[in-house]
Formats: structure tokens, C-alpha cells, sequence
């Protein structure tokens, strides 16, 4: 292989891997926001004082929806990480850790998703 070539640091394919961890961890904020619109409503003292009713149900749409970010932030960590392996070619070459911590977070998240909801 020529001088020219070779791979002289992070190529297009390497550089992508860090703005698909970007969107996976941008999902799992999306997430986050959806999974507090989609929980029942917490009383506090000032509904329980002037009697207003709250909401005690979690939002089925709202949770569909946070079940959707899951299973795309899971995706997402899959599909970077197999791009990764297959540009693991050199020693210097290292594993996305964002992406692992991502994959763990989606697994976690759908098996309480699925085992509470």
C-alpha cells in the first residue's frame, strides 16, 4: 500500500462513530423528557390544599413514544459499534466507549421498561 494511502488519522468512518454516539446520547436525553411527561403527575401540598385533581395514570402515547427512543438509541449504539469493529484494523485503534455505555443504557432501560410498564 502507498504512503498516500494509508490512514494518517481518524478517517470520515471514525469521525462519524462520534456523532452517532452524539445522536444516541441526544435520544437518551429525549428519553428522559419523555419518560417525565409520561409519569403520573406527583402530588404535592398545594394540589392536596385547593383539591386539584392530578393525573395518577402514566401516558400510554408517551410512553410508546419513550419505548421508540429506546429501541433507536439501541440501534444506533449497534450500528456504531459494529463500524467500529470493522475499523479496529490498527493497535492504536480503540473502542468507542460511548457507544458500549449507550448499548448498556438502551438494554437496561428497555428490560425495566418491559418489566415495569
Amino acid at each position: 500500500m502507498s504512503e498516500s494511502c494509508r490512514r494518517k488519522g481518524p478517517d470520515m468512518m471514525l469521525r462519524s462513530l462520534r456523532w452517532l454516539a452524539l445522536a444516541g446520547w441526544g435520544l437518551m436525553a429525549a428519553t428522559l423528557f419523555v419518560f417525565d411527561q409520561a409519569k403520573p403527575e406527583t402530588t404535592t401540598v398545594f394540589e392536596r390544599h385547593f383539591g386539584i385533581h392530578l393525573r395518577t395514570w402514566w401516558d400510554a402515547e408517551m410512553a410508546g413514544r419513550m419505548q421508540s427512543l429506546l429501541w433507536a438509541g439501541l440501534v444506533i449504539s449497534l450500528l456504531g459499534l459494529a463500524a467500529n469493529a470493522s475499523r479496529r484494523r490498527r493497535s492504536s485503534d480503540e473502542w468507542r466507549i460511548n457507544l458500549w455505555l449507550l448499548l448498556l443504557t438502551s438494554l437496561i432501560s428497555l428490560f425495566l421498561y418491559f418489566r415495569f410498564f
